[in-house]
């Protein structure tokens, strides 16, 4: 699993998505936006170490300096308020998302 840096996300936030260096890193990406307090978030961390994880990403936006900017991007531009939100692609385009996932759910969104 790979924490995005903040230049990263700053630069999805300018292109209103992110980088296809990203998202066509492999067949299938992930990218998980939370707060690293979310209950949900430990969940999913949880399993997520256990899993071969190349293609997915992660953003804990409460520790970064651009908390406040970040969190009106998602909400507006991604149109999502909950955490933790989940951004899929296959082959570097954007095919669905979701908030919270079951280990099982997240295993099929990748397939």
């Amino acid at each position: 699993m790979h924490k995005l840096d903040t230049a990263l996300v700053e630069e999805a936030m300018q292109r209103g998505e992110f980088n296809r260096l990203i998202t066509n890193s492999q067949p299938t990406v992930a990218i998980v936006l939370s707060q690293s307090w979310c209950p949900e978030w430990h969940n999913m961390h949880a399993y997520l170490s256990k899993m071969p994880s190349d293609n997915i990403y992660y953003f804990l936006y409460d520790e970064s300096e651009i908390f406040n900017d970040f969190q009106k991007f998602k909400e507006t531009t991604f149109a999502n308020s909950v955490i933790p939100y989940v951004r899929f692609y296959k082959n570097g385009n954007f095919v669905g998302d979701s908030n919270y996932l079951s280990v099982g759910e997240f295993k099929e969104r990748l397939k």
